[in-house]
Formats: structure tokens, sequence, C-alpha cells
């Protein structure tokens, strides 16, 4: 009993040791709790880079895969896909923007790779008036990657399933883009051989009179043509607040066409061993001569323009300017002087036989020929800033003041008779575009409005041989939700002739097939296109209205509708 005690007590201090440390252990892994401190929410907010002035909501906005998916090789060819977007209510060619600063000219960025795009916005036309252009063009602003570089090159052969014309395009681009900074060079070249209207079962028999295979022979459907042009553009910034911006191209194209195979009309006596009939007869038939019957042109145009932008203080500048030298020269065959063949016919000469090959009996006309030179310097400045406040928001103005000279020189040679033609235009321009914002629902203006806002532009243009046209116009833009945006714009247009539709040369194209509506008939004609001098002033009012929806804010689909009515006094076609 004794020992048995003993033991118990030796083993008892050892288990209560033994339980004191495993009490220690398990209060060391139990961590303790920190106390929990709630942080406000954060907003970080940052806009996004390269977007237009005007405040605007895009029509339509593509990013770079969906730009990607219109598998286009450079941005002159997805212009060209996005045409229906792109183009106004009015029919005219958008104005173009890049990370929403004016660019030079379209030139500039048309061989661009699609790959180099981040976004593409397409703006409506009152964005226009915020950089100084008018109401009449969409935007389309080109948001580049940051860093890219690209070397590409392109060939493209078409050709129909019915042949007869084969088309051969290669296009290269070398494309650096470096931050602010980026340079491009694009060499191109085009070729497309002759389609004439026997290729494609076009018959004049009937119109042409004479044998039917030669009234058909060498008359061309489309010409054929040639052309290769070179272009550069160099942009950097000269520091953080100015940008410069130089490019320039030359271009060459030309192109041959067919006007048919000349024909004659011969009398021939009856006493002529020739005359079918022993009667007098006239005889008109084809010869197989087609180059006294073709039109050649030649054009060639060199570019130059230049863009400094930056800001003084909170306004922001643009100044632009322009060089184009454009060349033509237009060559086109009057046909065969038949009149000593005639002669022979009259006297009765037996070598002549008026059925037989006369292609030697006869000389080809004198050409005629055109050649014009028409040449453009303009120069822009370009300010936009907010100058006030109101309640709803800030005031955006656009100034603009511009200056140009034109000139045309033309000299022209029609069935022997010179025409010389000269003349030269200086213009100045000022133009103003105010947006004035009425409601705002972030601001607490009549938010149960919406948000609400009206636009006034106001542009005169003075020209030294025409006299001075002015223009005006106002629109209100409301979006009573978001995603759906309401507009009514009017304006009253002044247009003048340009130097072209008042002083080209005169050209006369024979063999023109045109459609008598009066008598239900196509006849052919000799053509005559060139300048007008009496042409007056265009005058335009347009009212416009319109509507951008986006029913889903989760889903890239926008229902845009636009009305337009246009009154024209005195149009220039």
């Amino acid at each position: 009993m004794t020992q048995i005690a003993l033991m118990l007590l030796a083993l008892a201090p050892t288990a209560g040791v033994a339980q004191t440390t495993a009490a220690q252990t398990t209060a060391a892994q139990t961590p303790q709790e920190e106390p929990t401190t709630v942080l406000p929410d954060v907003e970080v907010t940052a806009a996004r880079r390269g977007v237009a002035l005007g405040g605007q909501e895009p029509i339509v906005s593509y990013d770079s895969a969906q730009i990607q998916a219109f598998g286009a090789t450079n941005i002159g060819e997805l212009v060209t896909l996005l045409e229906a977007q792109t183009r106004s209510a009015r029919g005219g060619s958008p104005v173009f923007l890049v990370n929403g600063r004016r660019i030079s000219g379209f030139r500039e960025i048309r061989g661009i790779p699609p790959e180099a795009i981040d976004r593409f916005d397409v703006l409506p036309e009152e964005t226009a008036l915020s950089y100084g252009y008018s109401a009449n063009q969409r935007v389309v602003n080109i948001v580049l990657k940051a860093d890219f570089k690209s070397l590409t090159a392109s060939v493209n052969v078409s050709r129909p399933e019915q042949g007869g014309r084969t088309t051969t395009a290669s296009e290269n681009n070398v494309l650096r883009i470096a931050g602010a900074d980026r340079w491009s060079l694009d060499i191109n070249g085009t070729t497309a051989n002759t389609l004439f209207e026997t290729e494609r079962n076009i018959d004049r028999s009937e119109t042409a009179g004479g044998d039917s295979e030669l009234a058909n022979a060498y008359r061309t459907l489309l010409p054929k043509t040639a052309q290769a042009s070179v272009a550069g553009t160099y942009k950097h910034d000269l520091n953080d607040k100015v940008g410069m911006t130089l490019s320039g191209s030359l271009d060459d194209s030309t192109s041959f066409s067919y006007l048919g195979l000349p024909g004659v009309s011969l009398n021939v006596p009856g006493t002529s061993p020739f005359s079918p009939s022993g009667a007098d007869a006239v005889l008109f038939r084809y010869l197989n001569l087609p180059g006294a019957l073709t039109r050649e042109t030649d054009t060639r145009t060199a570019e130059l323009g230049t863009v400094f932008d930056g800001y003084v203080g909170d306004w922001r500048w643009t100044a632009t300017g322009g060089y184009t030298r454009v060349e033509t020269d237009t060559s086109t065959g009057r046909g065969v002087n038949s009149d000593a063949l005639q002669a022979a016919v009259t006297a009765g000469d037996l070598s002549v036989n008026p059925f037989g090959d006369l292609e030697g009996r006869v000389t080809e006309r004198a050409r005629d020929t055109a050649n014009s030179v028409a040449q453009t310097a303009t120069a822009e400045l370009v300010l936009n800033g907010r100058p006030y406040e109101l309640p709803a928001g800030d005031i955006t103005s656009t100034f603009k003041v511009g200056a140009g000279y034109q000139s045309l020189d033309s000299e022209s040679l029609r069935s022997g008779v010179a025409v010389d033609r000269s003349q030269s235009r200086n213009s100045g321009s000022v133009q103003a575009n105010f947006d004035l914002p009425i409601t705002n629902v972030e601001r607490g203006i009549l938010p149960r409005i919406g948000d609400l806002s009206a636009n006034l532009n106001l542009a005169y243009q003075e020209l030294s041989d025409f006299g001075g046209v002015s223009s005006v116009g106002a629109g209100l833009n409301w979006s009573p939700v978001e995603r759906l945006s309401l507009s009514a714009n009017y304006s009253d247009e002044g247009k003048a002739p340009t130097v072209q539709q008042l002083n080209d040369p005169t050209v006369s194209t024979p063999n023109t097939p045109v459609f008598d509506f009066r008598n239900n008939q196509t006849v052919e004609i000799t053509q005559i296109t060139g300048g007008d001098p009496n042409l007056k002033a265009e005058d335009r009012r347009i009212l416009k209205l319109g509507m951008n929806w986006q029913p889903l804010s989760a889903q890239h689909f926008r229902l845009n509708l636009a009305y337009t009515r246009t009154e024209a006094d005195d149009e220039i076609s």
C-alpha cells in the first residue's frame, strides 16, 4: 500500500507541469483578433484618351478588336467599308481627327494599318463646329495606340468573272509611333487595263448606224489607268504644350480610253461606177483607225501640309497651312478629215472605191488639247476655349480665322480655236461657334428636364473675284435620360462656286451616249464640259432632326435616326 501511494505522489507533479505546458502552447497557437478599420470609398475618375472636343456622344464607336474584324489592310479601306456610318446626312465626306486633334489631311493617315488603332469614333456633324469646320460633315476621331511600329506590304489583283479588266494594286507602309511622336511613309501603285463595251455586250448599232460590228468596236467602258504615289508624315511635340506635324505627297495618274472608230459620210454620185443603184447615194461607213478617236489624260498632284497646335492658358489653338498644285493635260482625238476622199469620189476616180480600203485615203484631224494648272494655298487659326461659366456649365466657344489663295490657268485648243483663261482668287474667312448649356442633371439645374444645351454658329467669307457669302446656324441638343439624345439644327448656308467651276478649260468628248427622255431613245452627242463664269452663289436652307439611342447599356447596340430637309437656290451640280 505504501509503495503505490508514493508512486502516485511522484507522478502528480509531472502531470501538472504537462497540463500547464499544453495550455501555454494552445494559447500561443490561437491568433489574437486585430481591430478592423473601415476606409471610405475611393473613386478614381480618368478621362478617355484622345476624346474629341464638343461634348457630343459618338454615333458609333469601335474598339481595336472590332476594327480588326473588318479585315481592312489600312485606314483608307476601313473608311470605305464604314462609308454608311461616316458620311453625313447630306452625303459629305467626314472630317478626320487623330487623338482628338486636327490633321493636315487624309493622306496623313490613309496608309496606317488598323492594328495601330485603339479606338474609332464617329461623331455627329455638330462636332465639326468645335474644330472650325462647317456642320455639314461628320467627324471621325481615330485614337492611335501609344506605342506601335509596323512594316506592311500588300498586293491585290482583282478580275471580274466575265473577264475583260484586271486591276493590280500595291500598297506599302512604314509606321512608327512612340508616344507623342509619329512618322510614316506610303508608297503605292495601281494599274488597270481597258474594259471595252463589247466585253459587256453593249450594242450601239441602232444609235450609231453603219456596220454593227464596227459600230461597237473600240468603245471604252472603263479606261486603261495607272497611278503612282508617295506620301510621308512626321509628327513631333516641340515641348509639353506645342505639337508639330509635317506632311507631303506626290501623285501621278494617267488614263487612256477609246471613243470608237471614226466614221465618214460620203456622197456617191449616180455616175460613179461604184454606185450600187446608179443613183446618187449617201454612204456612211467606219474606218479601222482606232487611234483617231482616243482620250489621254495625265494628272500630276503635289501637296504639302503643316499643323501646329498647343495651349495658351486654358485656350487650345491650332494653326494649319497647306499648298496644293494640280496640273492636268488632256488630249482628245477628233476623227479624220475626209475632204480629199470625197473629192476623189465625186471626181469618179476609179482608184478610190468608197466600199474598199479607205484608211490610207484620209488624214487624222488635229487633236483637241487642254492644259490646266490649279494652285491652292490656305492658312487657318482656330481657338477653342471656355470663356464664361453658367449655372449649368461652361460656355464652349470656337473661333476661326482663315486666308487663302487660289489660281487656275487653263489653255484649250478645240477645233483649231485656242482659248486661254486665267483666274485667281484671294479669300478671307471668319467663323464663330458657341455651345451654351441650359440645364444640367449633375449640377442640379432643372434636373427633371435632363441635359439641354443650345448651339449658335456664324460664318462669313469674302472672295476677291466673287464677293461675300455668309452662313448662320442654330441648334438644340437634349438628353432627357441616359443613353438617349435628341437634336434639332437649322442652318442657312451660302456657298460660292469654286475657281474650277468658273474657269475649267473646255473639253469635248465625241460619241458620248445620252438618253433622250423626250423621244425615249439613246443618242450619241459630242459632250462639252468646262467652267461657267456666270455661275451664282448657292444658297441652302437645311433642317436636321436626329436621335441617338442605346437601349441596353451592356450591349453595343445603338439606334441612330436622322431626318434632313434641304432647300437650295442656284444649286451648283
